[in-house]
């Protein structure tokens, strides 16, 4: 109660995923947002740096490279989403 005023309040509780750029930065990945991750494939590998070693791609049409495997990337949405399993969110034929 606040003032004398019963106050209701939600709360979300927003869960990132701390995952690393290019770089080295940290990178914060919604895991509710995550539509599907893949490796870089061979066409692929000259437009990403290097060391990007897993792509995620978001419901907004984002996409996000990252120095973590996308096994590591998976286990760490799952983990984060409360599923001891992972989600299936890698496509089709990545290599």
């Amino acid at each position: 109660m606040i003032n004398g005023y019963a106050v209701s309040a939600v709360v979300t509780a927003l869960r990132l995923v701390v995952l690393h750029g290019p770089n080295g930065q940290r990178v914060e990945i919604n895991p509710e947002q995550v539509i599907s991750i893949r490796e870089p494939r061979g066409q692929d590998k000259g437009h990403f740096h290097q060391g990007v070693k897993c792509l995620i791609f978001t419901s907004d049409a984002k996409m996000t490279g990252v120095l973590e495997d996308c096994e590591t990337v998976e286990h760490k949405l799952a983990a984060t989403l409360g599923r001891s399993q992972p989600h299936a969110y890698k496509l089709s034929g990545a290599k």
